[in-house]
């Protein structure tokens, strides 16, 4: 039977299943009199008239279900995507914090350049660092092993494996005890080397709650070639002569204030040619590593150069 053909028969077949009932005004009071007179009275009528009822509406609605676009169903409520915090959308992987691959650090891209924290570990407590008679330095993520040309003379083996280094001789929380370690060239006591799981890992100097200062910046840089200057906020420096420029006045113009050294949201990277790249911090005129050094010429050199 197509459609049209229900819709002629649909009066007709709630007719016949409702059984002759009509709405007459009347009708509901004498009903209700009905009932008040007998119980069973009542029920039966109910029996009588509710069953064809519910057959009648069950009817109607397979006849207009039936009918194309007379009843349509409710669209779907569109389902909400819940991730749980530090998860990635499903099939992605959130990417984890990790070692960069050897080589000396890509900040990012472009002129721009965002703060990133060049140092392993993430609390002043529990940094790896290597004390080496007196003088901290702590463990970089780049490179992720040091190419062995620019290992430089034995330093001495760590004799301490403690998760506080402290004492004379050579310590370390994170460089196995009997373990060599080294300066690396043209570093100037800037950095050195050890291995780290199989792998020569460089530790930057640094002071540790006003211990391991150093009084001169040159020391602090080394004498190995700069190939970038890169400052978070503001730019990079890429051009030789700039760089050699700059160089000489962060080391010449630089006058130590204070051994109450804090990190800044603001980082200041030079990266060498071996593949290393030193992190300092800024914060208005002053570069923070080991110890608070006023650096106002350098820091406005840098930014007109940078522009």
């Amino acid at each position: 039977m197509n459609t049209e053909q229900r819709l002629k028969t649909l009066r007709r077949t709630a007719d016949e299943a409702l059984g002759g009932l009509n709405a007459a005004p009347g009708g509901a009071y004498r009903a209700f009199q009905a009932a008040q007179a007998k119980h069973s009275v009542r029920s039966a009528m109910w029996l009588k008239a509710g069953v064809p009822a519910l057959a009648a509406a069950l009817v109607i609605a397979v006849v207009l279900w039936g009918v194309p676009g007379l009843i349509k169903a409710p669209a779907p409520t569109p389902a909400v995507q819940s991730i749980a915090a530090g998860e990635g959308p499903a099939g992605t992987a959130a990417p984890l914090r990790a070692d960069l691959p050897s080589g000396s650090v890509t900040l990012n891209s472009g002129r721009g350049v965002s703060f990133r924290s060049l140092f392993a570990g993430s609390s002043v407590s529990s940094f790896p660092m290597v004390l080496v008679d007196g003088e901290y330095y702590r463990m970089l993520t780049s490179p992720e092993s040091l190419n062995k040309k620019y290992l430089g003379k034995a330093l001495g083996k760590v004799t301490v494996y403690a998760s506080s280094p402290s004492g004379s001789g050579i310590s370390s929380n994170t460089v196995l005890e009997g373990e060599t370690v080294y300066a690396v060239k043209n570093m100037d006591g800037a950095a050195v080397a050890a291995r780290v799981n199989g792998q020569n890992r460089v530790f930057q100097r640094v002071s540790l709650n006003g211990q391991g200062l150093e009084y001169d910046m040159g020391r602090l840089v080394g004498s190995a070639e700069i190939t970038e200057i890169s400052l978070s906020g503001v730019g990079r420096v890429t051009e030789k002569t700039t760089i050699q420029r700059l160089r000489r006045m962060l080391i010449n113009d630089s006058s130590f204030l204070s051994g109450s050294c804090t990190a800044t949201s603001q980082g200041l990277y030079l990266t060498l040619e071996n593949g290393v790249t030193l992190q300092m911090y800024v914060s208005g005129g002053s570069v923070m590593s080991c110890g608070v050094w006023s650096c106002d010429e350098f820091l406005d050199e840098f930014r007109q150069a940078a522009r």
